[in-house]
């Protein structure tokens, strides 16, 4: 997620940016929904403001007897502007929240463009590689073992998930053990929160609605 200070000051970078990851991103009604909000929102303070300049005025008894009518009625004029303002601004935050959320995150200057994944470029290799005769992909293998079940997967997510099954479930609980305590060596703490969490909770872990 991309701070919406950081897009205002540098619009056209985070377009071509965007244009760099084939769009499919609105940025201009980011952009406008932005702006709206903030002149919204300053109109709303402003008249909190006011009102508050009001009920000062007549708690201290400074307002003077030619004046209070008037105020009376700048002051309803108030509450029903405020209660208009305050809705739209509510459906405005909720809109821009949703617009940031959304936002694709910048790719590194170094990363090659392309289309899809048949055109990623080897950046660079270590170690021998192997000849092998007949090579076979690690999904027919896996499957011959057991191991993958990607009918399951599709069932219960989508093409290209699979479910790991026996052996292949097992090694994934291990290398899970293996980097737990791999960082406990090194001093991370280890945490196991609870199963439900609120929505900001998710959202700060990176657990974003496009996902």
């Amino acid at each position: 997620m991309l701070d919406l200070r950081f897009v205002r000051e540098n619009l056209e970078t985070v377009e071509k940016a965007i244009a760099r990851r084939n769009g499919g991103f609105s940025l201009q009604e980011l952009v406008d929904t932005d702006g709206e909000y903030r002149q919204i929102l300053a109109e709303w303070e402003n008249l909190n403001r006011r009102k508050n300049e009001i009920s000062e005025a007549f708690k201290t008894g400074s307002a003077k007897p030619e004046e209070k009518e008037a105020l009376k009625e700048e002051s309803k004029n108030l509450k029903q502007r405020h209660e208009e303002i305050s809705k739209r601004r509510q459906e405005l935050e909720e809109k821009l929240n949703e617009l940031s959320l959304g936002i694709p995150n910048m790719p590194d200057p170094s990363v090659p463009d392309g289309a899809d994944e048949n055109e990623n470029v080897v950046v660079s290799t270590w170690g021998a590689i192997p000849v092998i005769e007949n090579p076979r992909h690690h999904f027919e293998i896996g499957t011959d073992l057991g191991i993958f079940d990607f009918e399951r997967g599709v069932k219960v997510a989508e093409s290209r998930f699979t479910v790991l099954m026996n052996y292949g479930a097992r090694m994934e609980r291990a290398l899970m053990n293996f980097m737990l305590d791999s960082h406990g060596a090194n001093g991370y703490v280890e945490v196991f929160p609870p199963i439900l969490i609120n929505r900001d909770c998710m959202v700060g872990t990176g657990q974003l609605p496009k996902f």
